[in-house]
């Protein structure tokens, strides 16, 4: 003979929950007589950890590891780009200022010298012009580097 066991509960949990209602619980406290977490919630939870080391992990590389060569069109190029524009003799003389750098375009990177070639139109008061430079090491370990320009 059979017997069903009739104790047993059916627990809710948010396993029949929309994501658009887990999510939440993921950023937010728990409100007062929410169900225990389902599956889908615990997997959620998990994902989204598995995200926030990520991005940590990420974060601590990039501010702790040494960085390569700055790219042609990066803030730190674009800002030295501008510092020796402003102090070359010819553009003094000009009278004119560094306002923009447009079209920025990476000829080349030669991997074993480590030298990347860039050439970009410069922007001044007086007017526009072509600009190359490139961008080396001068102290890797140190992540020190400069840049040679030449208005064409």
């Amino acid at each position: 003979m059979e017997v069903e066991n009739t104790n047993k509960k059916n627990i809710e949990t948010t396993d029949s929950w929309s994501w658009g209602e887990i999510f939440p619980l993921l950023i937010k406290p728990r409100p007062e007589g929410t169900p225990p977490a389902g599956e889908k919630e615990k997997k959620a939870i998990a994902v989204s950890r598995g995200v926030i080391l990520s991005g940590f992990m990420l974060w601590m590389a990039s501010t702790w590891l040494p960085s390569g060569l700055p790219s042609c069109g990066s803030e730190e190029s674009s800002n030295l780009v501008e510092e020796i524009v402003n102090g070359l003799p010819i553009v003094q003389r000009a009278g004119a200022k560094f306002v923009d750098l447009k079209a920025i375009d990476e000829l080349g990177f030669n991997d074993k010298s480590e030298i990347r070639s860039c050439s970009a139109t410069l922007i001044t008061t007086a007017g526009e012009n072509k600009l190359q430079y490139s961008v080396e090491w001068k102290n890797k370990d140190e992540s020190k580097y400069y840049i040679n320009v030449r208005i064409l």
